[in-house]
């Protein structure tokens, strides 16, 4: 599994939540999650910070989006959106969000993309997914 910073001051982190040391979790009792670090302050002083975040989960398989799901999504509601991280044993420091297909229906090459900023009126411009690469 590759993982990819494009912009912003957060990470990717491994966690010890309940489902053992793992950054990115797509479990099989129907959500999925991503840890994620600051570099300047711990996760859980951002989310108190920013109440009104706005986080975004998009699926792509050959370059197609084939499921998303945001805070504010209208296609699910409460506990199915897209939920900040929250300090439980269960999530940590992870944002999660009901599954967008079930883990039995993962395909090789499956890409999840993430992101958010700290509120609806901070929407800077996003780049385009996947970034131009220089090496």
């Amino acid at each position: 599994m590759a993982v990819d910073l494009i912009r912003g001051s957060f990470g990717v982190a491994d966690d010890t939540g309940s489902g053992g040391p793992a950054a990115i979790s797509a479990s099989t009792y129907g959500y999925q999650s991503v840890n994620l670090d600051h570099d300047t302050m711990s996760v859980d002083e951002w989310v108190a910070a920013n109440p009104d975040a706005v986080w975004i989960v998009e699926m792509y398989r050959d370059g197609e989006l084939i499921g998303t799901v945001a805070t504010d999504s209208s296609n699910v509601s409460g506990r199915d959106q897209v939920q900040p991280a929250d300090g439980s044993r269960q999530y940590g420091t992870g944002i999660w969000w009901s599954a967008l297909v079930p883990p039995s229906e993962f395909e090789v090459g499956d890409k999840w993309i993430v992101y958010g900023w700290a509120s609806p009126a901070e929407q800077a411009f996003l780049p385009p997914y996947p970034p131009d690469r220089f090496y």
